[in-house]
């Protein structure tokens, strides 16, 4: 359940190329999923950097999570292709 977080938060790193184009979405108790988001919108749109890891807030708002029990977190392409490595790490709820 979500109540009380107000943040999924998370670190991805964009392994040896960097710029790919990601989308996060979470599902709900039901096995829906709820509505995605860019993972660029959260990086002041532009893509996660080569070699180097990046902390991504977003709000739960935004996930449309606010008070929801979640069951799983997507990550997936955003670009309808394949797209270089990625790494995602430290994933949590947070105040």
């Amino acid at each position: 359940m979500t109540t009380g977080y107000g943040y999924l938060t998370l670190w991805v790193n964009g392994g040896n190329a960097g710029g790919q184009d990601i989308a996060l979405a979470l599902v709900d108790a039901n096995g829906n999923n709820l509505p995605q988001v860019s993972v660029n919108s959260y990086f002041g749109g532009q893509p996660p950097r080569a070699n180097r890891w990046q902390q991504l807030r977003v709000p739960l708002a935004d996930l449309a999570a606010v008070n929801q029990t979640i069951t799983g977190i997507m990550v997936q392409d955003n670009r309808g292709g394949a797209q270089p490595t990625f790494y995602v790490d430290d994933v949590a709820f947070t105040p």
